[in-house]
């Protein structure tokens, strides 16, 4: 756990916007701070770990909702 930041300047790390992609019909999660996407093994189980890689339209790196 940690604690919440604010925009100018602490914890940047914890900011995230989603990016829309209409081909798949998926979202992507990217941080703010680093422009890297959220992602989870495709292969992997329900406990996997999540990741920080950069873009692409791999499946691995796209959620729906």
């Amino acid at each position: 756990m940690y604690l919440c930041g604010d925009e100018d300047g602490l914890f940047l790390g914890q900011y995230w916007t989603f990016r829309f992609y209409s081909t798949f019909r998926a979202w992507q999660l990217v941080s703010r701070n680093s422009g890297k996407c959220v992602a989870v093994r495709e292969d992997g189980g329900d406990l996997e770990q999540a990741l920080q890689l950069s873009g692409g339209s791999d499946g691995w790196l796209l959620w729906r909702t």
